[in-house]
């Protein structure tokens, strides 16, 4: 099978699965409109501030325990709990939380390719882990570093294919937490921007209008373009990639 019959094979499941996405959220709104309403989300979000009030260090352990799960078992939604994390605990402590806990997981992810999925992954991934190798000889931490940058390959791959390198786990961390941190302080701050769903609800959708708001997606537009104008080194390792 050729290369372009590969990828019209990957874009026709794309569609398919985008109309199963679409399908199944149009049935659920409607078996459950009775119970999708914003009355019910404000008292979710209610109870949620109401915990963060009064068990600040709890609420804040716990979400940590959540994204260090959703990263280290490679779960959809980590963009969604980072812009929460900005909502619920503000930019300090809503990047310390995130930082850490991604760090933790992928880590953690690292370590189990290294030593318990070694074997299938390399036979799975093999002309990408040569890949992954030569860059890394070549370009050494700066290479993982830009990786982490400019997200073209996706954060588990990363995980995976580092553990089959000669990278030490601590190296492997810190780079990593140095370069995903940019992107961590972007979504997070736009979450810290968001009002919230009281506010949506009193005053409609002109609500989430402001400044504030404006920055801080405009930020998370731009940073793609200016996280690889950062990385201009390492850009056709990056595009070799993105392909």
């Amino acid at each position: 099978m050729s290369e372009s019959e590969k990828q019209q094979g990957r874009d026709r499941k794309r569609w398919v699965l985008g109309l199963l996405l679409a399908l199944g959220i149009g049935l659920g709104s409607y078996l459950y409109k009775d119970k999708l309403s914003l009355d019910q989300a404000v008292s979710v979000e209610q109870s949620i501030l109401a915990l963060l009030d009064h068990r600040p260090v709890l609420t804040w352990f716990l979400f940590f325990l959540v994204y260090f799960l959703v990263a280290a078992f490679s779960i959809p939604g980590a963009a969604i709990l980072t812009l929460l994390a900005g909502w619920f605990f503000g930019l300090g402590w809503g990047v310390l939380g995130v930082s850490f806990a991604s760090t933790l997981g992928a880590s953690v992810a690292f370590l189990a390719s290294r030593y318990f999925f070694r074997a299938p992954l390399e036979s799975r991934f093999l002309k990408r882990k040569e890949k992954f190798l030569e860059h890394w000889e070549e370009h050494g931490k700066s290479y993982l570093f830009a990786l982490r940058l400019v997200p073209v390959v996706p954060f588990f791959v990363i995980n995976l294919l580092m553990g089959l390198l000669p990278i030490r786990v601590f190296t492997f961390a810190w780079v990593s937490q140095l370069g995903m941190l940019p992107g961590t302080a972007l979504y997070v701050y736009a979450g810290s921007a968001l009002p919230s769903l009281e506010t949506l609800q009193k005053e409609g959708w002109g609500g989430i209008l402001s400044l504030r708001v404006g920055i801080a997606f405009c930020l998370l537009a731009a940073a793609p373009f200016l996280f690889k104008a950062l990385t201009k080194h390492w850009a056709k390792a990056l595009d070799e990639h993105a392909d």
